[in-house]
């Protein structure tokens, strides 16, 4: 799935980001931490940085994500659908 984020009211491609469904219209999305997303995003490597970020998956936006945990490499966030998950 394609996943960007909105910086500065342009959604902004995240490359590596993963998805995994974990629910009938919740996904999770797992963010690396790279040197070209943290420059682009403007966000920490911390899951709080995320909170409230606005997520579109495969052209369809999600509501505001909740930072939901990190690893060294890596954050995930949580975002929610309210038509559904997007098509794969």
């Amino acid at each position: 799935m394609t996943v960007a984020v909105l910086v500065k009211g342009r959604y902004e491609t995240l490359a590596g980001a993963r998805t995994k469904s974990v629910g009938p219209n919740v996904l999770e999305i797992e963010i690396p931490m790279t040197p070209e997303i943290m420059k682009r995003t403007r966000r920490g490597g911390q899951a709080e940085d995320w909170d409230g970020a606005m997520f579109l998956v495969n052209d369809v936006e999600a509501e505001p994500a909740v930072g939901s945990g990190e690893t060294p490499t890596s954050v995930r966030v949580t975002v929610f659908f309210l038509g559904g998950l997007p098509k794969a």
